[in-house]
């Protein structure tokens, strides 16, 4: 059998090779002569109901997306706003007077900037992704966009030795925290 084993496997390899050229050369005709159509493009629909298949959703780059933070705000404003405007009618009511109208006051914006996030004490609570291969850098980046460092260069320094270490998930930062706190957080198992 050894004998005949170099003149077995060169049979074998010709054997696949020449499987795999007939092949590329019917695809060619086939190609040629026009019977290869390559796939046709698929309608938004039918692209909308494999995506929901799929259990995706499909949605417009035109139409406004918002976190829940952010909707959760703009509905806390929304019925401040409600109370103050139903305040002003009964007290109105009461006098039995009209009082001209008044342009209303600009109003802040929905979501907050991160120095107000940061200046708004320890009730503040802001998130910060880190997914699978992130760098440190780009942790110290998403966290001075955040408003929880101040200096991108000194956290990068101080959290160098935990760079490998940082786990994947939503860390949660509250209030001023120390780099040693925000390391921690980093390196918390978010499994749990």
């Amino acid at each position: 059998m050894n004998k005949r084993r170099a003149l077995l496997v060169g049979f074998g390899v010709g054997l696949m090779a020449g499987a795999a050229l007939l092949q590329l050369m019917t695809f060619g005709e086939d190609l040629s002569a026009g019977t290869a159509l390559p796939p046709e493009p698929l309608s938004v629909a039918q692209l909308q109901e494999q995506a929901e298949g799929k259990g995706y959703a499909m949605y417009k780059l035109s139409e406004p997306m918002y976190t829940q933070a952010q909707l959760d705000e703009a509905a806390a404003k929304a019925k401040a706003d409600a109370l103050a405007a139903e305040e002003e009618k009964s007290g109105q009511a009461a006098d039995g007077t009209a009082a001209p109208a008044s342009t209303p006051a600009p109003s802040a914006s929905a979501t907050p900037s991160p120095t107000q996030a940061a200046e708004s004490g320890p009730e503040s609570r802001l998130g910060l992704y880190v997914a699978a291969g992130d760098s440190l850098d780009k942790v110290a980046t998403g966290l001075k966009a955040l408003g929880v460092i101040q200096d991108k260069a000194a956290f990068v320094k101080a959290a160098k030795p935990y760079s490998g270490k940082m786990r994947v998930g939503l860390s949660v930062f509250e209030g001023q925290m120390t780099y040693d706190e925000i390391i921690a957080e980093l390196l918390r198992d978010k499994n749990k």
